[in-house]
């Protein structure tokens, strides 16, 4: 999650024309950073229903939207404040900011939607996700929920489990972590692969941070496959003969013939 210090970082560096010059490129990683943290799914995709179908999931959804809310308004107001950014480009975080406000009202609509109809699964000692994501009780959110998507390029059942701290990690079909990562305030995505003892550091957006973590993973696949097929083929080629000896007789043998030579 985008803390204080981001924001902070984000305003010096549009304080003015220079540093705005000085600081464009890691400007336009903050931007990606913004977007990138706050993905949401649409009710208009088609994994809308997936999400539908665990309670969680729909918590995590408006989370999501009031969390690109709130770092939009916060752009928005920062933008505003430096003087020399255009009305035009003002303008298109307002629209971006106008657009997230109507995918928030419709994702509301639904989710009371679904929220009626799956009253009856609903203990009545705990309160509704839903509702209180409406009325902006933050307690009954378990920051500790992930949201779990499937790897792009990977198989089916290599997921990323992705927390709302901006950390998370990959996850094999066996259900092991491969890496972990942690997003930093400055853009940048530190990640550590499980077999090792040391971090990394990679300094691009968080959505080439993930193709570049499946590929490599993707390569390990491709290697092992590899591997197990040419010792098949190596196995059908050269099978192993087992022979059986018979110990007493080869014992017996050697002493008659040592015998005869005496």
């Amino acid at each position: 999650m985008l803390d204080e210090k981001f924001w902070q970082e984000y305003e010096r560096a549009n304080s003015n024309p220079v540093t705005r010059f000085f600081y464009s490129g890691k400007i336009e990683q903050m931007d990606q950073m913004i977007l990138d943290s706050s993905n949401f799914v649409s009710t208009d995709s088609s994994e809308f229903e997936k999400w539908t179908s665990n309670r969680d999931s729909v918590g995590i959804n408006l989370e999501g939207i009031n969390l690109r809310v709130d770092y939009l308004e916060k752009k928005y107001e920062i933008l505003s404040n430096a003087s020399f950014y255009s009305n035009e480009k003002i303008g298109e975080v307002r629209e971006s900011l106008e657009r997230v406000y109507s995918e928030r009202e419709a994702n509301l609509k639904e989710f009371e939607k679904f929220e009626e109809l799956n009253s009856d699964k609903q203990p009545l000692d705990q309160p509704s996700l839903v509702n209180d994501r409406i009325h902006g009780n933050d307690q009954a959110y378990d920051h500790e929920i992930a949201t779990i998507l499937q790897a792009e390029s990977l198989p089916t059942g290599w997921e990323w489990h992705e927390y709302y701290d901006m950390s998370g990690h990959l996850e094999s079909p066996d259900g092991k972590s491969i890496v972990q990562y942690d997003a930093l305030a400055s853009g940048y995505i530190e990640y550590r692969v499980n077999d090792t003892n040391y971090w990394e550091l990679f300094t691009e957006s968080f959505s080439e941070f993930k193709n570049h973590i499946e590929s490599q993973v993707s390569s390990q696949i491709l290697n092992q496959v590899t591997s197990e097929n040419m010792q098949q083929e190596n196995d059908k080629k050269f099978p192993v003969v087992e022979i059986e000896m018979d110990v007493n007789a080869a014992n017996s043998t050697m002493t008659q013939s040592y015998q005869i030579e005496r």
